[in-house]
């Protein structure tokens, strides 16, 4: 049928409405569709075209017949003739003038309301030409069907791709299912979840082709209203709350750049993409190089511990550890480090080292993470204040509990979103950049030796033997994996035989156990993962608390940069399975880095971005001077409501104009002479005006399509402005779609695998960690530290335990050495460090010119700008020379 219909439009298409351009001599001539009433008349001119030719063949009859009377019985029948031309049945009129008729008509309309003054389109005419204003309408509802796809609205299944509904007529849906990426405005309760986002989700899952979808919610409306249906309809559905971390999917923003690393990757820009959103994803004004240094800081950091974890070496069980690389540890490794340092004498002065600065600047020439450091290895002690300041401010969401388990471990893996197949193995290095074949294979059995070739494909190792494959063949439990090689000494083969995943067990396991047959080409880790379901990924936070929004960014961004990595390596460079983010209420997510870019290029991926604004401001407010290029790549902006009016400026202009004839008249005198002027002239007026945006009705929604210039069948067309109203208004979710997708339902329960999870079974040996680079006085004061602080807690327990106030107790002669490595807060570090007068104390301290005690509560005293009692204190000191020098410095400073 569909064949059919395509040949039929290929015969009888033309050229496609307001394709010409209107010019002086077209007037009035192309009008697009001639109106009801013009047509009208073209039916009165023909059938009395057609009643005056059969009258006048009647009056031929007639006056042959009289030639046959007698002489003076002669008469013009006139009246005969005309009643009889009346009648249908005594029709004389042969078929090749009924044809001249029929072409005669519309010439004689035409002409005569031309004359007239009237338009054939029943407007008035005049010498000025058609559309010189502006020649822009509506999309008519024929055109509709003509050119977008038509789906049941509800329940039923449909071949293809679901898409962004366009317009809604009767009982079906017009979808456009090309991948296009979206832009929808409208405000708070302006109804675009029910007349958009739910339909959308609803129709989605209901095609042919199920598409994956990453939808932003809030307020977790969505999920509540989609779960249960998504599920039945074969989808994972995962929610990730960041308002409640312990009632979530896992997400370890880290184990995409493990994966990277393992492949034998430079991982340095995804650490850079991970850490960008924590430290920079806005303005931080003068204090941006200080955010900038803590980023570099925290890239370091990660880029040490993974380097840490993937050595066998470094764990009593010989080996690698990837579970212990998350964004927590390397968190905690800086908030550590960074709190101990030891002091060293030098001459009269005494050089404070800070742990974590001698663990970077000891690492080998030419390390990514000593380099990213280096910014921070070179600040003074005012600036490194400032950076622990915003290190410690940026990095605290993700030292919460709840945060440090949900990012600790991962639900499913980020690509199978878009590539739900996939294998992966190691060769020997011998094998580095060498090509293969790589076969899925029937098993072979004692009846068919000749196992049958399901599907081949040509593949390469990477430059370290590594290989990584997307695939979207059908396979079953039973079926081979053959590898093979051309060697020069013959082929070299290495089989597999598959178990799939259960589909019907839990959530995200996707992993194939593999049974190794033969293996010529010593292949290692050999890993194939398989689904046929798609993915549906929610994404909560709550309007109350944007604390760890940061988390939804980096989510968004680092799927969308794995996708598009995972694209660059297969034929076609897109998705396997359609992934459409549907960010509803993307005005109050933190930007997206490079989201220009990414949706320039997005569509093409098979990736759709479906923004939903309250306005175009908030767009130009989060994204500045990209703010143009996003609203650039909407092929379809949809205005629901907007009581923005810059916003409804720029859609009806956007929709275009039309050209109306404005007249005007006027009287002017002469002395006794009077006359009047009649002038006309073009007007543009827009089709839809910015106060009728304004005043939109429930279900009205305005779509500018710019791209979409094919029908269904090819042909040409012109992208007119959709206007849904009337008979086409889009309906609510809830009046249709509630036993599918009701937002009343209860919560769906969430599979949380890290509910269970304690954090000190991923404890990274810090002291160890720094063995590989600090030096050994670094990591003596690290153990230190640790002792120091179990000592404390002991003691803070023993007395809870006793029920005793210690603090006043007196607890014996603390150690010179324990004075010393006292650790002090960065601001108090900062300001000891800015004062000759403290440096001096701490000189004549290690020199124990000073008793250490005394010395301790100077320094303490300076500490909280007691310096009246610092007075006193250095009056008690017995050495003259070095209570005078010291009186001298400190009256200079308090000066």
């Amino acid at each position: 049928m569909h064949k059919l219909q395509k040949m039929v439009h290929e015969l009888t298409k033309g050229r496609p409405a307001g394709e010409m351009l209107p010019d002086q001599g077209n007037i009035q001539l192309r009008r697009g569709h001639l109106n009801k009433k013009t047509m009208i008349v073209m039916i009165i001119v023909f059938l009395l075209l057609l009643y005056l030719d059969n009258s006048l063949h009647w009056l031929a009859t007639l006056l042959q017949e009289q030639t046959k009377m007698p002489i003076g019985h002669f008469s013009l029948p006139i009246d005969k003739a005309l009643i009889w031309g009346l009648n249908p049945f005594m029709n004389k009129v042969k078929l090749i003038e009924v044809l001249i008729l029929l072409v005669a008509s519309p010439i004689i309309t035409i002409l005569g309301l031309s004359k007239a003054g009237i338009a054939i389109n029943g407007e008035a005419a005049s010498s000025i030409a058609y559309g010189q204003k502006g020649d822009s309408r509506f999309t008519t509802l024929k055109e509709i069907k003509e050119q977008y796809k038509s789906i049941p609205e509800k329940d039923e299944t449909f071949p293809g791709y679901g898409g962004i509904p366009i317009s809604h007529y009767g009982n079906r849906y017009f979808i456009d299912n090309d991948s296009v990426n979206n832009i929808i405005v409208g405000t708070s309760r302006s109804g675009k979840g029910e007349m958009i986002v739910i339909p959308f989700i609803d129709n989605l899952s209901r095609a042919e082709n199920q598409s994956s979808m990453v939808v932003y919610d809030p307020k977790k409306e969505l999920y509540t209203a989609s779960a249960a249906t998504l599920k039945k309809r074969g989808y994972e559905v995962y929610l990730l709350d960041l308002g409640n971390p312990m009632k979530s999917m896992s997400y370890n923003p880290l184990n995409v750049i493990v994966k990277q690393v393992e492949k034998g990757e430079d991982p340095a820009q995804m650490i850079n993409s991970v850490t960008y959103p924590i430290m920079l994803n806005k303005d931080k004004g003068v204090n941006e190089w200080a955010y900038r240094n803590g980023q570099g800081e925290l890239n370091g950091a990660i880029d040490r511990l993974i380097k840490y974890c993937l050595n066998p070496e470094n764990f009593a069980d010989h080996k690698a550890h990837p579970e212990r690389i998350t964004l927590y540890n390397a968190i905690d490794f800086i908030i550590e480090t960074n709190g101990v340092n030891w002091y060293e004498k030098v001459g009269i002065k005494v050089i404070t080292h800070n742990v974590l600065n001698d663990y970077f600047t000891h690492l080998p020439q030419g390390s990514y993470a000593k380099q990213q450091y280096a910014a921070v290895a070179s600040s003074d002690s005012k600036a490194l204040g400032t950076i622990n300041s915003v290190v410690e401010e940026q990095l605290s969401p993700f030292t919460l509990v709840g945060n440090a388990t949900m990012t600790s471990m991962n639900s499913f893996e980020l690509k199978s979103i878009g590539f739900p197949k996939y294998l992966s193995f190691r060769l020997p290095k011998k094998y580095a950049s060498t090509k293969l074949v790589l076969r899925f294979r029937k098993a072979a059995t004692k009846e068919k030796p000749q196992s049958k070739i399901i599907a081949e494909h040509k593949i390469e190792t990477n430059q370290t033997g590594f290989v990584e494959y997307n695939f979207d063949d059908k396979l079953v439990t039973g079926d081979w994996v053959e590898l093979s090689y051309d060697s020069p000494k013959g082929a070299l083969h290495s089989v597999f035989e598959l178990r799939l995943a259960d589909n019907n067990g839990k959530q995200g396991e996707h992993e194939a156990a593999i049974k190794l047959l033969y293996n010529q080409l010593g292949a290692t880790n050999f890993r194939l993962s398989y689904s046929e379901k798609p993915i549906a990924v929610f994404m909560a936070i709550p309007d109350y608390d944007d604390s760890n929004s940061t988390l939804a960014t980096i989510f968004i961004n680092q799927l969308y940069g794995e996708l598009a990595r995972q694209c660059e390596l297969v034929p076609g460079h897109r998705t396997f399975r359609r992934v459409h983010f549907i960010l509803d209420e993307f005005g109050n997510l933190k930007p997206i880095e490079n989201m220009d870019k990414i949706m320039t290029v997005s569509a093409g991926r098979n990736i759709d971005y479906s923004l939903f604004l309250q306005s175009y401001e908030q767009l130009n407010t989060y994204y500045g001077k990209f703010a143009a290029t996003i609203k650039e790549q909407g092929q379809n902006q949809i205005l629901i409501k907007c009581n923005n009016i810059s916003t409804n400026v720029e859609f009806s202009k956007a929709a275009g104009q039309k050209t109306v004839e404005a007249s005007s008249t006027g009287n002017s005198s002469s002395g006794k002479s009077r006359s009047q002027s009649y002038n006309r002239r073009a007007e543009a007026e827009s089709i839809i005006t910015p106060s009728r945006l304004q005043q939109m009705l429930e279900g009205e929604d305005l779509i500018l399509r710019v791209i979409h210039r094919r029908d269904k069948w090819g042909n040409r067309v012109r992208p007119y402005p959709v206007f849904n109203t009337g008979k086409t208004l889009m309906p609510y979710a809830h009046t249709f779609l509630r036993d599918s997708f009701n937002t009343n339902n209860e919560l769906v329960e969430v599979e949380c695998l890290h509910k269970n999870l304690n954090l000190r079974d991923l404890q990274i040996d810090f002291a160890d960690f720094l063995s590989e680079a600090a030096s050994e006085y670094s990591v003596q004061a690290y153990k230190d530290n640790v002792a120091q602080a179990a000592n404390s807690k002991q003691n803070k327990d023993t007395e809870k335990k006793d029920g005793k106030k210690m603090d006043n107790e007196f607890m014996g002669e603390i150690p010179d050495d324990l004075m010393i490595d006292k650790n002090l807060t960065p601001k108090e570090e900062e300001k000891r460090s800015n004062s000759d007068f403290a440096r001096l104390v701490e000189g004549y301290k290690t020199e124990k010119e000073i008793d250490p005690e005394l010395a301790e509560k100077i320094l303490n005293d300076f500490d909280s700008d007691n310096f009246e009692q610092i007075k006193v204190e250095l009056n008690s000191i017995e050495n003259d020379e070095v209570r005078e020098e010291l009186e001298v410095e400190f009256n200079k400073e308090i000066k």
